[in-house]
């Protein structure tokens, strides 16, 4: 017997409960009625209330974006640092309009922000039914993506992180779903590969996603010549932009070095900040929180560190999320400086895995097999009690640089 998603049970009591059918139902427009809209609401409605709870926060590098905004404007000469920054101009470039309207640079970039923020919650949902073949478990992969330390942290930041993240997302949705169509035309390849390549110019880590596209296009003999025509043509417009502004191809390795000579790869601080991108939002100094969720701290770490890579294990695409992870993780250790925000650029593969990975374990337990509704309500409520902890360190604690 088919047992019933959290979903069903939603449209079950709003069926059988005459006043909400009467005063609530017939109140919701026709295209929230259907399941497939109701996920993609709710998503749309955590991202909204995550986004201005962390909207526009200020970290050290925020000044440089902001500042070559005013640059693009004419309202600066000058932006110290510019080597930092300036092989990521579409962020500033997308701000600046909205500097004019709003007359505020802080706000603006956290409109562009907050646009990638959901952009990106909705690539999940997208690439979740791609690869899982299932409604609930990609709303979940939504829901883990857009309450991710990581993202609480840096989506709706002056950065150009959820960006990264929702270009990274969208090369590997394209591809995979090109791979399962038929008759894909020529043009459609191209313009897929045009897109994920722009992708670079907001911030150059998108690159290792557009190379697992292009190697697959390869692979798959279908779309190559498409996807390297892209490349070239917005490598070389970027190319000609660096140069306009006095910059080489190797403002990248002197980028590198500068970050190098700050702090060096490490072990240790990589796992740190592989955790901290995906389970972890609170640090250990917070004392009055200590005793208090050591033991659910403890359980996530190992809800994390199993469920993830038997998520990944048992997957059905298991050969294609392995090769996706080998081309996304170096943006994770590419960068001397270990923080999470690399980390998460591989999103794509570890939050499917995790999510997979619950719902396998979960499918093994016997009490779920005489539970009247779908097990994966657990994941919901565990989704959601990991959603709200994460919430409260970026929202109670102000940053001091």
């Amino acid at each position: 017997m088919k047992r019933r998603s959290y979903v069903d049970l939603i449209h079950h009591i709003l069926r059988i409960t005459p006043l909400f059918h009467k005063r609530l139902l017939g109140k919701i427009p026709d295209y929230l009625k259907s399941k497939e809209s109701l996920r993609l609401y709710l998503i749309l409605c955590i991202s909204i209330v995550e986004i201005i709870l962390n909207f526009g926060r200020i970290f050290p590098d925020s000044s440089q974006y902001m500042d070559f905004s005013l640059f693009l404007l004419g309202r600066q000469g000058t932006v110290s640092q510019m080597y930092q920054i300036v092989m990521r101009p579409m962020v500033p470039l997308l701000a600046t309009p909205l500097i004019l309207i709003f007359n505020n640079v802080n706000f603006s970039f956290g409109l562009v922000s907050s646009f990638f923020w959901i952009g990106g919650a909705i690539v999940a949902y997208k690439l979740g039914k791609l690869l899982l073949k299932d409604d609930d478990l990609a709303t979940l992969v939504a829901l883990v993506y857009v309450t991710a330390p990581a993202m609480l942290w840096h989506g709706a930041a002056v950065l150009t992180d959820s960006a990264a993240y929702f270009f990274i997302g969208l090369a590997i949705y394209l591809t995979f779903m090109r791979e399962q169509q038929m008759n894909v035309s020529s043009k459609r390849y191209f313009f897929d590969a045009f897109i994920v390549s722009l992708g670079v110019l907001f911030k150059e880590v998108v690159v290792f996603a557009l190379l697992f596209m292009l190697y697959r296009r390869f692979v798959k003999r279908k779309g190559f010549k498409e996807t390297l025509t892209a490349i070239v043509v917005v490598g070389f417009c970027g190319v000609l932009y660096l140069s306009l502004l006095g910059f080489g191809l190797d403002i990248f390795i002197f980028k590198y070095s500068v970050a190098y000579d700050t702090r060096s790869w490490g072990v240790y601080p990589f796992f740190v900040s592989f955790v901290r991108a995906y389970v972890l939002s609170y640090p250990e100094r917070i004392q009055e929180w200590i005793s208090a969720m050591d033991l659910f701290r403890i359980g996530r770490l190992l809800v994390f560190a199993v469920a993830t890579p038997l998520g990944l294990y048992f997957s059905k695409r298991r050969k294609d999320l392995f090769m996706c992870t080998l081309f996304l993780f170096p943006t994770a250790i590419i960068w001397p400086v270990m923080v999470e925000r690399f980390s998460f650029c591989l999103w794509p593969v570890i939050v499917l895995g995790m999510v997979n990975g619950m719902d396998f374990i979960l499918s093994k337990l016997t009490f779920t097999r005489v539970f009247p509704y779908n097990y994966r309500i657990f994941i919901y409520l565990y989704v959601f009690v990991c959603a709200i902890v994460n919430t409260y360190y970026p929202i109670t604690v102000k940053l001091e640089w």
